[in-house]
């Protein structure tokens, strides 16, 4: 793939110390998927892929995923029957007291409160108080089924990786861009998520088929070949908000003017910048930032103002 000209302009902060130097490119992991067979269509990784550097971001990497996770937690609420499209919500500071004295008050980005708002647009406007809310309606139970159905149906991997605190409604917990792009499949894909994969199958020479797609979880990530994770009709529901989520996100600016669904992302102190965006025939996953997570990209580092515009230039191409 191409150098990624949106990123050029994100460089290393000069303060960092020399020894740092090499934390100093910005780096994008990208990945499509084919969201009614889970075929991976394209992927990119990150730097050029030779004997010094064999680290795939699409598949090896996870970061917290920022504000793109609230398209899961709203279908999981929608699906339980704990919210639905059409409610208000209050847009207010939150306060929680935890053990210990410590308190939590999740702050919507650029610190306003607009009151009691819909659903929608707490969706559109990626209201933090509001994902804070609907994770308290879903309740701790709730999370869990859901965040298992879609990432985490192995045990194992969810004893060594699942989280169950209400920070996770902002995206506190680590998934990989190739598990997005998969999560996102679900929306367009009547609620059900395949498996995703590269290779359909390798013959001989003699036409013998030696390896063929189906039983064999190509990329280890403890998946079944095929889960329902939310029924069709959430799915549905869940169209309509990300299609307005996915208006305003910055797409536009990459150049893509068709139809689509989609959420970005944002991590404290703009350590990683998404956008994981779909329509019928592409599930597509953007992560933008430094291998480290100690460095952030400043106050340009937005999904809406990197990731977005970067996914539109793809599919506009």
């Amino acid at each position: 793939m191409e150098e990624i000209s949106l990123l050029n302009e994100l460089v290393w902060n000069p303060d960092q110390l020399e020894s740092d130097k090499d934390q100093s490119i910005v780096q994008a992991a990208i990945v499509g998927i084919q969201p009614n067979t889970g075929q991976v269509l394209f992927l990119h990784g990150g730097d050029e892929f030779n004997s010094q550097n064999q680290f795939n971001r699409v598949i090896q990497m996870r970061r917290q995923t920022g504000s793109s996770i609230k398209a899961v937690l709203y279908a999981s609420a929608i699906d339980n029957g704990s919210i639905h499209a059409g409610m208000k919500i209050l847009d207010a500071p939150l306060y929680y007291r935890g053990g210990g004295g410590k308190e939590w008050a999740p702050e919507n980005l650029g610190g306003s409160f607009d009151g009691e708002i819909s659903l929608r647009t707490a969706l559109v406007k990626s209201k933090n108080t509001a994902a804070v809310q609907v994770a308290e309606r879903l309740g701790g139970a709730g999370i869990e089924k859901y965040f298992t159905k879609f990432f985490f149906p192995n045990d194992a991997e969810k004893k060594n990786r699942y989280r169950g605190d209400l920070s996770l409604a902002l995206g506190t917990l680590e998934i990989s861009p190739l598990e997005m792009a998969s999560a996102f499949t679900s929306f367009v894909n009547q609620g059900t998520i395949k498996r995703p994969y590269l290779i359909q199958r390798i013959k001989n020479a003699k036409g013998t088929v030696l390896y063929e797609v189906g039983a064999s979880d190509e990329f280890k990530l403890k998946l079944p070949e095929e889960r329902q994770v939310i029924r069709p009709d959430t799915a549905e529901v869940m169209v309509s908000l990300l299609r307005d989520s996915g208006r305003a996100s910055g797409v536009r600016n990459g150049g893509y003017m068709g139809d689509l669904i989609g959420k970005t992302g944002t991590t404290n102190d703009y350590k990683d910048a998404w956008f994981v965006g779909a329509r019928p025939d592409l599930s597509l996953a953007v992560w933008v930032g430094y291998d480290n997570p100690k460095f952030g990209m400043g106050p340009s580092g937005l999904g809406g103002a990197i990731a977005a515009p970067l996914w539109g230039e793809i599919l506009a191409t």
